[in-house]
């Protein structure tokens, strides 16, 4: 996606978070299990995510966050999004994807905006040149 179609910048992290698969965004049951992967990328509208298998576009995904607080400790996020695009990152993966958030509440929208001004004061790479388009 290019930097011109963004509402916000995007910072390069490593933390460790879970997602499950959902039938629909207003779903609250049939999820699949958890699945732990690597958030990479993080904005305000969305992530890239290390994921060990394979994510179709349009998925709906239920992320469960836990963001490490200055101090220590952890803030846990829980953000619904979906699956805007998929690439493998070599022959039988790990698989990098794209996700947009799509609901978040008020207070995770704080807390998650609190964190990126906390940690990045700029984004972390060229906005320009994304790692994965």
């Amino acid at each position: 996606m290019s930097e011109q179609r963004r509402r916000h910048p995007r910072f390069r992290d490593t933390v460790m978070i879970t997602f499950e698969t959902v039938p629909g965004e207003d779903s609250a049951g049939d999820m699949l299990n958890e699945i732990p992967c690597w958030l990479k990328e993080l904005s305000e509208g969305g992530a890239m995510l290390q994921t060990p298998k394979e994510i179709a576009p349009s998925t709906p995904l239920l992320l469960h966050v836990n963001l490490p607080l200055d101090g220590g400790g952890e803030q846990y996020l829980e953000i619904r999004g979906e699956v805007r695009w998929q690439k493998e990152a070599s022959k039988g993966g790990p698989w990098f994807i794209g996700v947009q958030f799509r609901r978040v509440s008020e207070a995770d929208r704080a807390a998650l905006k609190s964190y990126i001004e906390l940690r990045f004061s700029k984004p972390s790479f060229d906005t320009n040149q994304a790692m994965f388009d």
